[in-house]
């Protein structure tokens, strides 16, 4: 969103915090432990520690389940993660060009005017072709024509 500057900078740095908190928050309460049961509690879920496989029949499924949606979550934590140090690399380019043009200013009053560069006959070139250029350009003379001698 920000290539297309709908968002401002700061818009999408909040708005990639708050959807990388959900995410991590998410990820840290899916790889939490499991101590539902008090006869085998575990400090890490058992089906990221032991897999599927050992789950009964009709649950192998939920499992699998449970696996992708962790896979889900590392991969949008990830992507939020990856937007956010984008979004601040791309604050620090842009406040970096604005700084590195300040100093390369170019004052108009130390430069020599362009007439004394160009001869006479170069500058009356110049311009000729300038309003050739201007004139072909414009589609509105195809039905204005510009010079005064050709009105229907």
């Amino acid at each position: 969103m920000s290539y297309l500057r709908y968002l401002s900078h700061f818009t999408n740095i909040i708005y990639d915090m708050m959807l990388l908190s959900l995410w991590a928050t998410s990820l840290a309460g899916q790889t939490s432990g499991d101590f539902t049961d008090p006869k085998h509690p575990s400090s890490h879920p058992w089906y990221l520690t032991r897999g599927c496989s050992v789950a009964w029949d009709n649950t192998q499924g939920y499992c699998h389940v449970a696996q992708a949606g962790v896979v889900v979550s590392i991969l949008a934590a990830a992507f939020y993660c990856t937007r956010l140090l984008r979004e601040v690399i791309l604050i620090a380019y842009d406040r970096g060009q604005r700084h590195r043009s300040e100093g390369f200013v170019q004052i108009t009053e130390d430069m020599e005017p362009m007439e004394s560069v160009y001869m006479d006959e170069e500058w009356e070139y110049l311009e000729q072709k300038k309003c050739e250029n201007n004139l072909t350009l414009s589609p509105v003379l195809a039905f204005f024509p510009s010079d005064s001698g050709s009105r229907w």
